[in-house]
């Protein structure tokens, strides 16, 4: 079956809540809610950012974790803005807009300029049901683990999302930022064991040669033919928001975030302004891993105005 994964995004968390109930079936409760479910052959997971607007991260993570984005709009706020510039950053092209008034002068020039307007859920809830996601055949194993733990009897779980490749019984994976091999010894999917699982499922896998002390929430899972760059020092170039009023200072401390990671870093380069490019490194405390098919967020986490500023490309 195809697996697919729906983020719901906008300022009012108990409309993102209604939406995501009337999809799926409330599941997993963190700092972000995952709901599941299967319909007409596919399994869709809904991931609801439960924490923002208090944390622009979870809504940064949805954002990196969906397939297809629902944006809800119900006033021109800066959480709107916000959120508007997380989803163009990323390069979200495939989702909806759920809204009451003009949005269009908002979204001209995004990469989410196309999607289409609906007034009410119930009107869009057909069109949404009825996504299918592009073709993402890949022999590269991709995917981000969310949780690690124990369990009596069974072992050490990772629990996370497969962003691209098959993951199969007894495959060996390397896990970034520690660069150390796992074994997959089993796989869970809806409670239920499965021989594989495939691009966009949420999965369970129990592990041998590592424990879930070693698999952090953040860390990256990939196949021996992977484009990850590990190091505490990344060279980048950053592309800043046009909406960015105060301009990025040499050696100033921002957070760095790439799927559920979530870092702080310096950095090391000349002052940029809103919507200009510089390039200088990001200096971390500890190792971070990049999959160079993917920018790097950079947020001012406590910041009042916006808090994502931009992108980091790797150089």
């Amino acid at each position: 079956m195809t697996s697919m994964t729906f983020g719901i995004f906008g300022e009012n968390p108990e409309k993102r809540q209604q939406i995501a109930a009337a999809i799926a079936k409330k599941d997993t409760v963190e700092d972000i809610t995952l709901y599941q479910t299967v319909f007409s052959g596919k399994i869709i997971s809904v991931i609801e950012p439960t924490k923002y607007p208090e944390k622009v991260q979870v809504a940064v993570y949805a954002a990196y974790l969906s397939d297809y984005c629902i944006l809800v709009a119900d006033a021109l706020t800066s959480s709107l803005g916000e959120l508007i510039v997380i989803l163009d950053a990323l390069q979200k092209k495939d989702g909806c807009i759920i809204t009451d008034f003009d949005l269009k002068p908002l979204i001209k020039g995004t990469s989410f300029e196309n999607y289409p307007i609906f007034p009410t859920f119930d009107e869009a809830k057909e069109h949404i049901l009825g996504y299918v996601p592009l073709n993402r055949n890949s022999e590269t194993i991709f995917a981000s683990v969310d949780h690690s733990f124990e369990v009596k009897g069974v072992g050490s779980i990772l629990l996370g999302f497969l962003h691209s490749g098959k993951i199969k019984i007894h495959d060996k994976l390397l896990t970034f930022p520690s660069g150390k091999e796992l074994e997959v010894r089993s796989i869970q999917m809806h409670d239920a064991d499965v021989k594989e699982t495939n691009a966009g499922d949420r999965f369970g896998l129990a592990i041998k040669l590592l424990t879930s002390k070693d698999v952090e929430r953040g860390d990256l899972l990939v196949s021996s033919n992977h484009q990850i760059k590990t190091s505490k020092e990344l060279s980048v170039q950053i592309s800043l928001s046009k909406f960015l009023k105060e301009s990025l200072k040499p050696d100033e401390q921002i957070h760095a975030l790439h799927f559920f990671q979530n870092a702080p870093c310096r950095w090391n380069g000349g002052e940029a302004k809103g919507n200009s490019q510089a390039v200088g490194t990001l200096a971390m405390e500890k190792p971070f891993s990049v999959n160079t098919n993917y920018p790097v967020l950079l947020a001012r986490l406590d910041a009042k105005g916006l808090r994502v500023i931009g992108i980091a490309k790797l150089q």
